[in-house]
């Protein structure tokens, strides 16, 4: 955007967020289900964002019949509100009737930023599947948590998203469910996804800001 402007590309360097290694950390799985009162055999995919359309949650609603036909267990968690680009609830929910996965569908609406840890390791997989983003601070923090993601080639998702041990992007979304499923059955070494994403935390970040001001 600042070269579209004007801006010298040699005087831009992109940084990409840090997340709080605080707050968001691995944890056992098996404990974190217990603590949310949720099934131990059940496959969880997790969503966090507003209801809206961009978000494309309508995009992981769709492939649910499908992979609920290798995964009858299947359960798709959405933490999340109405935002300020509207409501998509009701459409959302028509959608999950129109496919026929009430069951296997939870709205589980707004959640305190400290439950939300145990939310990233409670799951199987987090999922993205938004139509835009900047950099989504929701992805870092299932990342440090040592949770599998996809996510759409959207905004930053490129450069946070980088290695194949951590999860997908998703660049056609006709596979979305087709990565669901592989990563379903996927064995990922989730405290190794940790440990590898809690290195961009936001001390990281900022030394990264002041080594960029400091060559000018």
């Amino acid at each position: 955007m600042a070269v579209g402007v004007g801006v010298p590309e040699n005087r831009c360097r992109v940084i990409r967020n840090g997340v709080d290694t605080n707050t968001f950390y691995y944890m056992d799985q098996a404990e974190c289900r217990r603590k949310l009162g949720l099934n131990e055999k059940e496959k969880i995919l997790l969503s966090v964002g507003g209801l809206i359309h961009r978000k494309g949650l309508d995009r992981i609603i769709k492939t649910l019949p499908q992979c609920i036909n290798y995964f009858e267990t299947l359960r798709f968690m959405i933490i999340g509100e109405d935002g300020p680009e509207g409501s998509y609830k009701g459409k959302l929910e028509n959608l999950v009737e129109r496919c026929d996965v009430k069951d296997n569908v939870c709205f589980c609406g707004k959640i305190d930023n400290n439950q939300l840890n145990l939310w990233y390791n409670a799951a199987d997989i987090f999922v993205l599947a938004s139509r835009g983003e900047g950099s989504p601070n929701v992805l870092t923090e299932a990342l440090a948590a040592g949770c599998p993601s996809i996510a759409t080639n959207v905004g930053a998702v490129p450069d946070i998203l980088t290695m194949d041990e951590d999860g997908v992007i998703c660049y056609d979304l006709r596979l979305l469910g087709d990565f669901i499923l592989k990563s379903l059955t996927r064995k990922y070494n989730r405290k190794a996804i940790s440990d590898r994403n809690r290195r961009f935390s936001w001390d990281w970040c900022a030394g990264k800001v002041m080594e960029v001001l400091n060559k000018f």
